[in-house]
């Protein structure tokens, strides 16, 4: 295949449709993903994502999506969770602060807004759709895909069982192309992902871009301290667990001193909210301060291939021309 047609085949529908140069998306990390690297994986080609989640209040997301629109002109999106909140105390709480901030994205003119842990209402796509903002939900099965697609969403990441974080019971290879097949609109891939010849692969299995967390997490831009991204490179594949400790919810982290409390504490486990509203705080403690035994550090298990750190625009240069170099000569050859 010739350099044009590799960098052709690189040339997908989601790029088309986000306007973006590269089928490289930057996962909404909450707590990690902020402006500064939002902003450099879009002024590189491919879109970034501020992860609203945990330590940021509506007025404090205003504040980073109006630094994302000073550090680039490009495509961004904003990632919010929707999952179904109970009539409980913290519930409400969590539901009221989410309304809250989508209405500051419509209001700001985010471009993009993606949706993990559930499926906005109709009440969100409709606005969101009025306002000209795309929707792009997070899912980790098929019949989750469906329910996105019939609601109306315009993307779909299928977000195997090796990816961080909240994740799938599905691995990555088995669950993308179901989630192709059963769906219209198109389909990133998320989950097990560093490099071009997992973005080869994957467009291979149908499709249209990668959703990269893990790689983003150690890079330059993103909010980790230093003894976070030291505890990720001398991890290794079998270094990761999963564990309801962090939300009540299955989560993949380093096994460390927080998981093993919570294996040996199973009957302390309270159910999402609760559980999330009792330890969120604690992943700023390990992730962003650096006291790694106190809290959950999510990674995925991809983190065997992470050894260094690079900038973003480095990582979205390297996927690129790794994909290319696959593309070309129909080999990984390193």
């Amino acid at each position: 295949m010739t350099p044009h047609g590799a960098v052709g085949a690189l040339n997908t529908r989601v790029c088309r449709m986000l306007q973006i140069e590269h089928p490289v998306v930057q996962a909404g990390m909450g707590y990690i993903a902020r402006a500064e690297l939002a902003a450099a994986v879009s002024n590189a080609g491919g879109l970034g994502v501020v992860g609203s989640t945990g330590d940021l209040t509506p007025g404090e997301l205003r504040a980073e999506v109006r630094a994302v629109k000073a550090l680039t002109d490009r495509p961004f999106a904003v990632n919010l969770l929707f999952p179904s909140y109970d009539e409980s105390p913290e519930g409400r709480t969590l539901a009221a602060e989410l309304q809250t901030k989508v209405e500051v994205l419509l209001d700001e003119g985010v471009p993009i807004l993606g949706a993990g842990l559930g499926v906005p209402e109709k009440s969100v796509l409709d606005a969101c759709h009025k306002a000209g903002t795309l929707t792009m939900a997070t899912i980790g099965a098929v019949k989750h895909a469906v329910m996105a697609d019939e609601a109306g969403l315009d993307l779909i990441v299928a977000q195997g069982w090796e990816a961080g974080g909240h994740n799938s019971r599905v691995a990555s290879m088995a669950l993308l192309p179901q989630v192709v097949a059963a769906v219209d609109v198109p389909v990133l891939a998320a989950g097990g992902i560093a490099g071009g010849s997992g973005l080869v692969a994957a467009l291979a299995l149908g499709a249209s871009a990668v959703y990269l967390g893990s790689v983003f997490a150690v890079c330059r831009e993103a909010r980790v301290h230093d003894n976070y991204r030291e505890a990720i490179f001398e991890a290794n594949e079998k270094s990761t667990t999963i564990s309801r400790g962090y939300s009540g919810k299955p989560v993949r982290m380093v096994a460390n001193e927080f998981t093993r409390y919570w294996e040996d504490h199973a009957d302390e486990l309270e159910p999402f909210p609760q559980q999330w509203a009792k330890n969120e705080h604690l992943v700023v403690t390990a992730v962003v301060e650096g006291k790694l035994a106190e809290g959950p550090v999510p990674i995925g298990q991809i983190v065997g291939m992470l050894d260094h750190i690079e900038s973003a625009a480095d990582i979205v240069a390297r996927v690129v021309a790794e994909a290319v170099e696959v593309l070309e000569t129909g080999l990984w050859t390193r």
